[in-house]
């Protein structure tokens, strides 16, 4: 089990911004809470399956789009399930999100709510090499009120990709994807490099 509290993010014209600990802002601070318990067959395993929870009140700060206008602030609720099961060359991962937003503007109130989740399969090749499968989805997404305030939201995501660990604490990956988002669709092809310095 596991429980959090901190200064939640803000709501801009760019997206979510967490709360910059360089350049600190004391205006329009709001608190946020998460709490998260899960059950494992063995203490050396992954496999196993929880629940979180989590209430973020996000301020809207800085210029406006025209969704944003009269925004004060949204109180944003999560309920989440989770699993995983291991094996010795592969697994496969599902996290599900129910999420209740309440939308605070200048003289009036919005209710809203959406549903969004992913499933994703690894498979171990050999050592060094592997490859994943990735499917994001939601519900209700064009119709929420809060996700108009997001135009980049990914309503549904198809990824796979190949990861090659050539050294220690070091991989590529090398990721193929097809987004879909409240405005559009795109594809995307993406190389990244990842180590781990400890």
């Amino acid at each position: 089990m596991a429980a959090a509290g901190g200064i939640a993010p803000e709501i801009t014209s760019e997206g979510l911004e967490p709360f910059d600990l360089v350049h600190p802002s004391h205006d329009r601070q709001r608190l946020g809470y998460q709490a998260r318990a899960s059950l494992h067959p063995g203490e050396f395993t992954e496999t196993g399956f929880g629940m979180i929870v989590a209430n973020d009140k996000l301020p809207q700060v800085g210029p406006q789009t025209p969704e944003m206008v009269g925004l004060d602030y949204v109180d944003l609720r999560l309920v989440g399930v989770f699993g995983t099961y291991a094996a010795q060359s592969w697994k496969v991962l599902a996290t599900a999100y129910y999420a209740n937003a309440q939308l605070f503007y200048t003289g009036s109130e919005i209710s809203d709510h959406f549903e969004v989740g992913y499933v994703q399969a690894e498979w171990r090749l050999r050592q060094e090499l592997g490859v994943f499968a990735r499917l994001e989805g939601s519900a209700h997404a064009s119709d929420s009120t809060y996700l108009d305030l997001f135009d980049e939201f990914h309503r549904s995501r198809q990824l796979g990709g190949l990861r090659w660990d050539f050294a220690r604490r070091q991989a590529l990956t090398l990721e193929l994807g097809r987004t879909h988002t409240l405005q559009g669709a795109f594809s995307d092809v993406r190389l990244q490099w990842s180590a781990a310095v400890l």
